[in-house]
Order: C-alpha cells, then sequence, then structure tokens
C-alpha cells in the first residue's frame, strides 16, 4: 500500500488523538494507518494518508489553526522513500539549539544588554539589515576581556530537545551542522558539549585579550548560512532533498527555504512563511518525528 503523506502528531494526549484525527480526516481522506510512538518525553503519532493532490493551502491553513488550538504540532510530510534513509540536520544557533541569544549575553557585561537585545529582535524580525546590525551591535563589545566567551558558554542552557536531538542523530549516523550569526569561541564550546559535527559562526577581533568591538572576515548572513549548509551536504554526500534546516528568524530564511525540509522552531513570523512545517509547542527533537528518526 502506498502512502503520499505522513501527518505527524507531536506530543498528542491521549483525549485529544481521536479529535485531531477527526478533523484531520474533515481535511484529507481517512488516516489508512496510524501510529502512536513514545520515546522517553517524545510523544508522537503518525497517521498515513493519500493526498493525490498533494497538501493545498486550505489544509495547510486548518492545520495550522489546529494546531494553534489544540498546542500539538502538526507536521505534514512525504511518506515513502522521502522518509528513510541518512539524513543532514542543520540548525541555527541561538534561540534555535540554545535558549538564548549570544550577542545580548555578551552585551551585558558591557552593561548594554537591553540595547543590544532591541536591535537583535528587530533584526530577528527581518527588520534590519542583518550585516549592518551585527556591527553595530558588535561596535557595544568594545573592551570586554575575552574570558566573557568562556563564561557565556558554560552559563547558557540548551533548548528542551536539542542534545536528544543530536544524540539520535549520532545513533544513526547522521551528520547534524550548526550555522550561527554568532561567535565561533561561544560557539566551538557549544558544539563540543553537544556533539555536533560542522560548525560555522562569525569571528571577532581581539586584541591584547580585549574584544576591539570589530567583526573579522565575512558575516554570517543569511545567504552565508544557506552556503554553508549546501556545503555539509556535499561534504556528506547527500542531495538537498535530504537535508532538514531549523532555524527560528529572518537570518535563516534562505537556509531553511533552501532545505529538501525547512522547519521553523518558535519562530518569527518571518520564517513561518517560507517554511514546509513549524515547531511551536514542543521540543526540538520533535525534527526527529518529522525526519521518520523517532525510535519504533
Amino acid at each position: 500500500m502506498t502512502f503520499t503523506h505522513c501527518i505527524v502528531l507531536q506530543s498528542p494526549s491521549d483525549p485529544l488523538l481521536p479529535r485531531l484525527v477527526d478533523v484531520l480526516s474533515s481535511l484529507t481522506a481517512p488516516p489508512l494507518r496510524t501510529e502512536v510512538l513514545t520515546v522517553g518525553p517524545l510523544h508522537v503519532a503518525e497517521l498515513y494518508v493519500r493526498l493525490k493532490g498533494g497538501v493545498d493551502p486550505t489544509i495547510s491553513a486548518r492545520i495550522r489553526e489546529l494546531s494553534e488550538e489544540t498546542g500539538v504540532d502538526i507536521a505534514v510530510v512525504a511518506a515513502g522513500e522521502a522518509r528513510c534513509g541518512r539524513k543532514l540536520i542543520v540548525m541555527d544557533c541561538d534561540s534555535t539549539l540554545i535558549n538564548a541569544e549570544v550577542i545580548d549575553e555578551l552585551a551585558a557585561h558591557a552593561g548594554r544588554k537591553e540595547e543590544v537585545a532591541a536591535i537583535t529582535d528587530r533584526a530577528m524580525h527581518g527588520e534590519l539589515d542583518f550585516a549592518q546590525s551585527l556591527r553595530e551591535r558588535v561596535a557595544c563589545l568594545e573592551g570586554i576581556p575575552e574570558t566573557v566567551f568562556a563564561e557565556v558558554a558554560s552559563a547558557i542552557q540548551f533548548n528542551p530537545g536539542a542534545l536528544d536531538l543530536v544524540a539520535r542523530c549520532n545513533e544513526l549516523g547522521w551528520p547534524t551542522a550548526v550555522a550561527s550569526g554568532g561567535f565561533t569561541p561561544v560557539l566551538d564550546r557549544l558544539v563540543a558539549r553537544a556533539g555536533i559535527t560542522y560548525s560555522h559562526a562569525n569571528e571577532l577581533e581581539v586584541v591584547d585579550g580585549h574584544l576591539t568591538g570589530r567583526v573579522l572576515g565575512e558575516i554570517v548572513d543569511k545567504h552565508v548560512k544557506a552556503r554553508f549548509m549546501r556545503e555539509c551536504a556535499a561534504r556528506e554526500g547527500l542531495p538537498l532533498e535530504r537535508v532538514i534546516a531549523v532555524g527560528d528568524g529572518a537570518n535563516d530564511i534562505e537556509m531553511v527555504s533552501g532545505a529538501g525540509l525547512g522547519v521553523a522552531y518558535m519562530a518569527k513570523p518571518a520564517l513561518k512563511e517560507v517554511a514546509d512545517t513549524s515547531l511551536n509547542h514542543g521540543r526540538l527533537d520533535g525534527v526527529l518525528a518529522i525526519a521518520g528518526a523517532v525510535a519504533r
């Protein structure tokens, strides 16, 4: 039996599942197969259906509404071979992999966190040019001792499910990558803690043990992030169809829209508009469910 699509429900409670199935059945053909999976704190229901015409805008809009009404993340993804086989997971770092914006935390050491955070928020909503706003924010860091990198990195927490996502990918032999508009001295420490395969971020100039307030080299904007994703895929011998990109802000638009499957995680509206699906309520390892990688 051939299924064209799989509807993935992340963290559905038992009483809620029949209601979700009923509503989804009214939008699509009734599910031909349902599987309920529980792995640690991750609860997933997969409903396999046939959608000959694909996922039309009406279905997408109603599913978004249903997700908001129920607090359950719902994704419609291609079934069959598209969900099988090795993949590359590429993520943004700040507010995606971790629960902070690194530059805001660095700015706190200069007593300018609120000022910098306001610029960061506008940049992530796509209201400002990223490169220009980054230079403006980095200028606020002038004079901070480079020891701040270790302090900030040690205090940062990963988002719920982030370490589980990377650990499961490592078990499967799937490479992971982080493309960050943040900074290498912090990201390198986070990557080592998580066990991530590839990473790329901005370099900050340091002279005599202190930040100068300048960025070195090419700024990691949305174009660079997308290029890095393609380079990682090529290195792993994977087509873009087998790449899943995850982000939260406007600087992730090109990466998320250019991947085989783009996921907006707790994201700004600008990114949700271009992503294939969104995770708004659950853990980051919900990406595993979308990728068909929840252990059975």
